[in-house]
């Protein structure tokens, strides 16, 4: 179906986001950019990769970061604690989870590296992932694949557009066909929202079909709060981490929730690296958890990331709260994906809409030849990201998915359409310039 089809499909069902005016001082769209420490004319269409920080949450980690110097003994050994406590107990409420089920680490990667490092891995096991796994949770599943005693590594292929359903029943037919042995452990990673593309995946029922075959579910939901609405203790995953809160939360960087329920506890038996608050199985007292305890000691580290959380869920409420937020960015989404794709002649991923939260993924008119090798697509989307960069003053993230080319294109407060039209028209004069030089 064309670009233009598609467009005039859904142009009847998508409304234009609103300029919101929600107090005196907060109107969605460039008026958002004063909130938010971005140089003038700098357009961020990639919020995904690295997030942006409002300048009262810089402000605020800046502050606490001087109230530690001016007194490190007592603000390090003596306050911090309860304000990290605050700042968990708002998430397990965002996230509806018990505040004992959830520690701060540093970034998702990490999470990840602290559940797959704790398993007691043995021949036969088998971890399973897929070939849209982030790149570097499928690199540790790979290093804990070739190290001693070589638990298997068995990944699912999707190639997306997919439906749910489609989704779900890829999954249960590939976990089926893993072969059964007494006493074997199989780990499954599952992405809540894919990075690239930037799809939005069934994970619930991707947990569940995991409780029903008998594998372990570890959830990468790296791009989920501040994006989609979660409710932990109805999903109850195995091992839940989340999000970089600095991708969508507007958290300073870097920060992300590491769920762990109760029942699961045991199998992480330190945090990584060893916290003073380590204890030796043998020393545990029956009913006895410290679990959050081994994650609140880890070494002296700047606590200002994590405690920026407090004050960025504070900014999501003033300017309207969760659906407010997230009704403009997921409007303009899908608004901002059909329109790219008209002015570039091409195509979305997801035509229906359900696969897109505030992330959407626009086919860009530049073919891949059958000789191009990796390098070659890494040497191209470094071209892409400088010259979109110096020439355009746009933030992008392409990359290549099914042997195509494709942008994911990221939706926030302060972008407005013509962010994405004026990142479309860059795209196509690189993208012919482009296919200029490769028929050289």
């Amino acid at each position: 179906m064309s670009a233009e089809r598609v467009y005039a499909l859904l142009s009847e069902t998508i409304v234009t986001p609103p300029r919101l005016h929600l107090v005196p001082k907060y109107e969605f769209g460039h008026s958002m950019k004063r909130h938010f420490a971005m140089d003038a004319g700098y357009i961020n269409i990639n919020h995904g990769s690295f997030g942006t920080v409002p300048l009262r949450v810089i402000e605020y980690a800046e502050r606490l970061g001087r109230e530690c110097d001016a007194r490190p003994d007592s603000w390090l050994m003596e306050e911090v604690e309860p304000k990290m406590l605050d700042v968990r107990r708002q998430l397990a409420q965002v996230l509806n989870a018990d505040v004992d089920e959830c520690v701060l680490v540093p970034n998702a990667t990490t999470g990840v590296n602290q559940v797959i490092r704790n398993f007691e891995w043995h021949a036969g096991d088998v971890l399973v992932s897929t070939s849209t796994t982030y790149d570097a949770v499928a690199l540790t599943l790979k290093y804990a694949h070739d190290t001693w005693p070589y638990p298997g590594l068995s990944c699912l292929e999707y190639v997306f557009p997919l439906t749910h359903d489609e989704i779900v029943d890829k999954f249960r037919s590939h976990l089926r066909s893993i072969a059964r042995q007494n006493g074997q452990k199989i780990l499954a990673v599952i992405d809540a929202i894919v990075s690239v593309p930037g799809v939005v995946m069934p994970w619930e029922r991707l947990v569940q079909v995991c409780r029903e075959e008998a594998v372990w579910s570890l959830v990468d939901a790296a791009h989920v709060i501040g994006q989609v609405n979660v409710d932990l203790t109805a999903a109850d995953p195995d091992f839940w981490v989340t999000v970089h809160c600095h991708k969508w939360l507007y958290a300073r960087r870097g920060c992300s929730v590491l769920y762990v329920p109760k029942r699961n506890q045991h199998v992480m038996k330190t945090a990584f690296p060893t916290s003073w608050r380590y204890k030796s199985p043998s020393e545990i007292m029956p009913g006895e958890k410290n679990f959050v305890d081994q994650f609140g000691a880890c070494g002296t580290i700047d606590h200002a990331p994590y405690l920026s959380i407090a004050e960025a869920l504070a900014f999501r409420r003033d300017i309207g709260g969760e659906s407010v937020i997230n009704d403009y960015c997921h409007a303009l989404a899908l608004q901002a994906g059909l329109r790219m794709a008209e002015i570039m002649g091409t195509s979305v991923i997801d035509e229906n809409g359900s696969l897109t939260a505030n992330m959407f993924n626009v086919k860009l008119p530049l073919p891949i030849h059958a000789e191009t090798t990796e390098n070659d697509i890494c040497a191209r989307k470094r071209e892409f990201r400088i010259r979109m960069l110096e020439e355009h003053r746009c933030a992008v993230q392409t990359y290549v998915h099914d042997r195509k080319w494709w942008l994911r294109g990221s939706v926030q407060v302060f972008n407005e359409l013509h962010d994405f039209e004026h990142a479309a028209k860059g795209l196509m004069a690189l993208c012919q310039e482009f296919k200029t030089a490769d028929l050289l």
